[in-house]
């Protein structure tokens, strides 16, 4: 693999993970969310499309991670 080709996958991979993680924080927290048992949106209850969104999102992280890493490695091998 040659060294423009590593850094672009450490990039995307990197670009990905980073969404990822923040679609997963976001739907942590819920800042859109209300409910009349409780202050603040963290307090409220998640519901069941919200987790698989966060679960997904965490995942696409996880993967994004990884190709990010294998991207660097690669990088070091070819430089």
């Amino acid at each position: 693999m040659t060294q423009r080709a590593s850094r672009s996958m450490a990039f995307i991979g990197a670009s990905v993970a980073l969404s990822g993680a923040a679609t997963a924080v976001l739907f942590f927290f819920q800042p859109w969310r209300s409910c009349p048992y409780e202050d603040t949106s963290v307090g409220c209850a998640m519901l069941p499309n919200d987790a698989a969104v966060m679960v997904t999102a965490l995942g696409i992280a996880l993967i994004g991670a990884a190709v990010f890493a294998v991207g660097r490695l690669q990088g070091r091998r070819a430089g």
